[in-house]
């Protein structure tokens, strides 16, 4: 009789042991659930700001190529600009 009732209680032990364990591993599933949904809206804002990013820079380059032209053409020879003034003013 009280070997019996020493296997049942160690059964009784072993059974809440796993009890607790599993109850652990739902705990962590849980947390780890709610890590992966803020890391992938993380990653959407993400991608959406490189996006964004990525405008930007094109339009950034597209800029300074038209400066450039702009530079460019404004260091031509000034001689023909000022002969097409002088021109417009004798009329």
């Amino acid at each position: 009789m009280r070997q019996a009732q020493a296997d049942a209680f160690a059964a009784a032990q072993d059974l809440t042991r796993v009890r607790n364990e599993i109850t652990a591993l739902d705990l962590q599933k849980q947390g780890n659930v709610v890590r992966l949904e803020k890391l992938s809206a993380e990653k959407i804002q993400i991608e959406e700001e490189r996006t964004r990013l990525e405008v930007r820079l094109q339009e950034f380059v597209a800029n300074v190529q038209v400066e450039k032209l702009n530079a460019q053409t404004s260091e031509a020879p000034s001689s023909s600009a000022s002969g097409a003034c002088a021109s417009s003013r004798r009329s």
